[in-house]
C-alpha cells in the first residue's frame, strides 16, 4: 500500500535546519504553543534530547478513510522511515496560531505523528486546537482507528514513494 492510496491532499512544508540539539523541557512548551500536553507526555519526552538537524521537507495528508496506526505505518514505509521528530512538531505549532489557517488543522481535527520517547519506544502523538492554543496527546498503544480526514504528519508520504 502506497501513501497515495490511504491520503489525499498530499502536500509538503519546509523545516528550516537546527544547528543546535533540541532539548524537550516544560518551559519551552508554552513558547511553542502548546497549553496542555498529557501526564504521559511530561513523563516520557521530558528531557529527550534531538541532535541538529539539516532542513528537510515534512510532508502531510489527510486520511481518506478510517485506518488504524498499523495500516498508517505501512503507508508510510514502516516506523523509521516515517517517524519525526518533536522538533518537527513544535516547529508547526510556534509557526502557526491556533485556530489560525496553514498546515495544521483546527476545529479540534487531530493532527497525527509518530515518534519516539527518549527511551526509543514508539509512541503515536496527536495534537489539536482549543481556543488557548494546541493540546498535546500521545500514546504507545498503537491500536487506534482514526477518522476519516486526520491529518498525518511524516518525512515519507512524498508522492514519488516508491516500495
Amino acid at each position: 500500500m502506497s501513501p497515495l492510496e490511504i491520503f489525499k491532499n498530499i502536500s509538503a512544508v519546509n523545516i528550516p535546519e537546527r544547528t543546535v540539539p533540541f532539548v524537550i523541557c516544560e518551559e519551552d512548551l508554552v513558547s511553542m504553543g502548546i497549553v496542555f500536553a498529557e501526564k504521559i507526555f511530561y513523563e516520557r519526552f521530558l528531557g529527550k534530547t534531538e541532535g541538529p538537524s539539516p532542513d528537510h521537507v515534512l510532508y502531510f495528508g489527510d486520511l481518506l478513510y478510517p485506518a488504524e496506526d498499523k495500516s498508517i505505518l505501512l503507508s508510510l514505509g514502516g516506523r523509521e522511515r516515517g517517524g519525526v521528530q518533536l522538533s518537527d512538531i513544535f516547529f508547526l505549532t510556534k509557526s502557526q496560531e491556533c485556530e489560525k489557517k496553514g498546515f495544521l488543522l483546527n476545529g479540534g481535527l487531530a493532527n497525527l505523528f509518530y515518534t519516539s520517547d527518549r527511551e526509543g519506544l514508539p509512541f503515536v502523538g496527536g495534537f489539536c486546537s482549543t481556543p488557548n492554543g494546541w493540546s498535546l496527546h500521545v500514546d504507545k498503544d498503537n491500536s487506534v482507528k482514526w477518522r476519516e480526514g486526520r491529518r498525518i504528519f511524516s518525512r515519507n508520504i512524498s508522492p514519488m514513494f516508491v516500495h
